[in-house]
């Protein structure tokens, strides 16, 4: 399944950016603006929602003249939906804690048929950072759950896994 992508929904503002354009063009055309930059991306952002594969991917965003971290706003929560392990998301979470930007770390699980249907979010983090991103992740997943503290996130979509392949061994 996939996230229940809105775009636009009423309250939030959409600007994006990637390292190549074509890879958010869906978003561009359904009306979201476009940051030339990731320090450009956070101007006037409270949310900022990533998607590394790597610990590089996260340094290409975060660091150098032009990188997020270092034009964050005061109150910047990054919501980190990627594929870092739960280790590589605890040394982030700290590297951006020390610039006081505080960091959520949500895992995708994929829900039974019988269900809410679509996609579940399980979310590792502080209790104020995950109740400061919960109204935006309902909009992206049909159930969004608190598992823990940072990279549990990541640990309980992976339990989540194993009991989906043995369930359908099982079958």
């Amino acid at each position: 399944p996939r996230p229940r992508a809105r775009p636009h929904a009423p309250g939030y503002p959409l600007s994006v950016h990637a390292a190549a354009r074509a890879d958010v063009a869906a978003l561009l055309a359904a009306g979201a603006a476009w940051s030339p930059a990731p320090a450009a991306l956070v101007q006037g952002c409270d949310l900022l929602l990533t998607a590394f594969v790597t610990p590089a991917d996260a340094d290409a965003l975060l660091d150098g003249l032009d990188g997020a971290a270092h034009a964050s706003p005061q109150r910047l929560l990054v919501v980190e939906l990627g594929t870092l392990a739960p280790r590589q998301v605890q040394a982030l979470a700290e590297r951006l804690s020390a610039l006081g930007i505080d960091l959520l770390d949500v895992a995708q699980v994929d829900l039974a048929e019988g269900a809410a249907g679509g996609i579940g979010l399980r979310a590792g983090g502080s209790t104020t950072a995950f109740e400061r991103a919960l109204p935006v992740l309902s909009l992206i997943g049909a159930d969004v759950r608190h598992v823990g503290a940072i990279g549990t996130g990541r640990v309980v979509a992976g339990c989540h896994r194993i009991v989906e392949a043995v369930t359908v061994e099982a079958v």
